[in-house]
């Protein structure tokens, strides 16, 4: 790969780097990285004037045996005149990663690759042979963070031909399509333009339809165009209209005006162009009458993307991510609700509330409206000490317990009550010894029952003579219920 640098105020090109032989490979030593050769690869400029460079069709690290689809991920420092590899796979064709905490683009060539406004740097469409016999479109969109060195899928997946989808309110999606780029105004809005992909009819071709990306809400717009292949231009009286279907053109932004020239085009056969469109925009995120009708006017916005708004389709103060804002051209770009752990007029405020239902919303205060069971505190984010039995919960609560569960005591309810005591009745009587007096009247006293216990039984006679009798049995423990069942059966026994 060779790299040339053009000084516009020298009017000169310099040679920096690179071979003349056909089939450098990339390598690495201890000077750095060295790309090998590759096309159709996509380039940006980053903010700080960093240099990245993704894909293409090449030679991948180490091997000049066959080349193929690169998902190579590559920066160049201008001031340090050095290549840096940052990532990318050892093999050709390699799918993207989707599912993943760490998601990755799969090989392309000729995506569409711009750094926006926020520093971030956007890939979108592309082409690859990913069963390396038959070709298919992208469609997703990536965003790739250099401050992190981390992708995110913006939008879309790993599917190839996909047809592009518009809703009545404009929304939708561009469909899968190659060899397009996109344009960047200052102001936030990124356009994308034309290429060669899949139409509304599911047929390759050429394109024509304009789109919008708004990166605030991760949405597409669509704004003019056909949804058919291969389009004719549309020339008005005043010479405004809609280019032809191409790819391969060339676009750039000036003075926040977007300037498309050259391409190429098939009308029966191929055609080369060298026609030069200015395309006229607004600069506002919405709808314009630009968009048409074709008038050569910078009209006002008639309507607003989504979560925009006023005349001029600013951004809306609302937190968007955190709350839902009155858009539109007649709406007030406030909030009219947030979601459940935000509060404030503009929804920017997090709940305080650790372990309980928040007081959201644009009049909300952040605080608790209540505790759960075990929580207690103004915002709820201390743990009762209750352990058996009903917590002193909520916001005005200490955590201790109300009352206690069965068997327990204490103030946290976590000392358990002794088990009741068993009764122990021991005799005291020799067994081997046993008294009785008789009167000279007839003893009518009964059997003495066995119980365990120490029993004594009097019974009255005709006689003036009382009979006792005492019989102790061996040792033995009894529980209170058992002694009050035997007492029950003495009781109605006598």
């Amino acid at each position: 790969m060779i790299c040339l640098f053009f000084d516009p105020i020298a009017n000169q090109w310099s040679y920096k780097y690179g071979s003349d032989n056909i089939d450098a490979i990339s390598t690495t030593s201890a000077s750095g990285f060295n790309p090998g050769i590759r096309t159709y690869c996509s380039s940006t400029v980053l903010k700080n004037d960093s240099i990245l460079i993704f894909g293409g069709y090449g030679y991948t690290l180490d091997n000049s045996t066959q080349h193929g689809d690169l998902d190579e991920l590559i920066r160049y420092e201008p001031n340090e005149d050095k290549f840096y590899f940052i990532s990318g796979n050892d093999t050709f064709f390699a799918p993207g990663i989707y599912d993943s905490p760490n998601p990755y683009p799969g090989a392309r060539e000729d995506a569409a690759f711009a750094t926006i406004e926020n520093g971030s740097v956007l890939l979108f469409g592309g082409y690859s042979y990913y069963d390396q016999d038959i070709g298919g479109y992208f469609w997703d969109l990536w965003r790739y963070e250099p401050s992190t060195n981390m992708w995110y899928v913006a939008f879309g997946d790993g599917d190839f031909d996909i047809k592009g989808y518009n809703r009545t309110d404009g929304t939708g999606w561009p469909s899968s399509r190659a060899t397009t780029n996109f344009a960047v105004l200052s102001n936030g809005l990124v356009f994308l333009y034309g290429g060669v992909g899949i139409g509304g009819d599911s047929y390759r071709g050429n394109l024509n339809d304009l789109w919008t990306y708004d990166p605030l809400n991760n949405a597409w717009y669509f704004l003019l165009g056909n949804d058919t292949i291969d389009a004719p231009e549309y020339i008005g009286f005043d010479g405004v209209g809609i280019p032809y279907s191409r790819y391969g053109f060339s676009i750039v932004v000036s003075n926040d005006s977007v300037i498309l020239f050259g391409g190429q085009l098939s009308v029966g056969y191929t055609l080369l162009m060298n026609d030069l469109y200015h395309l006229k925009i607004c600069t506002c995120f919405g709808f314009c009458p630009i968009y048409d009708n074709f008038l050569n006017s910078m009209e006002p916005c008639y309507d607003c993307f989504g979560s925009y708004f006023g005349k001029n389709c600013e951004s809306c103060y609302c937190d968007i991510f955190n709350g839902f804002c009155d858009d539109g051209i007649n709406g007030t770009g406030l909030c009219f609700e947030c979601v459940s752990d935000r509060f404030g007029p503009n929804c920017t405020e997090p709940c305080t509330c650790v372990n309980g239902p928040c007081f959201y919303g644009i009049n909300g205060t952040g605080t608790c409206k209540y505790c759960n069971a075990n929580a207690f505190g103004p915002n709820c984010s201390q743990i009762c000490t209750c352990v058996n039995g009903v917590c002193n919960n909520g916001t005005s609560g200490n955590g201790t317990c109300k009352s206690c569960s069965p068997n327990y005591m204490g103030t946290n309810c976590n000392v358990l009550i002794p088990a009741t005591s068993s009764l122990s009745i021991v005799s005291t009587t020799d067994p081997s010894t046993q008294s009785q007096t008789n009167s000279s009247s007839t003893n009518a006293s009964s059997q003495p029952i066995t119980t365990g216990i120490t029993t004594t039984r009097t019974s009255s006679n005709t006689g003036s003579g009382v009979s006792t009798q005492t019989e102790n049995n061996q040792n033995q423990k009894l529980s209170i219920p058992v002694l009050s069942l035997l007492l029950l059966f003495l009781y109605f026994l006598i």
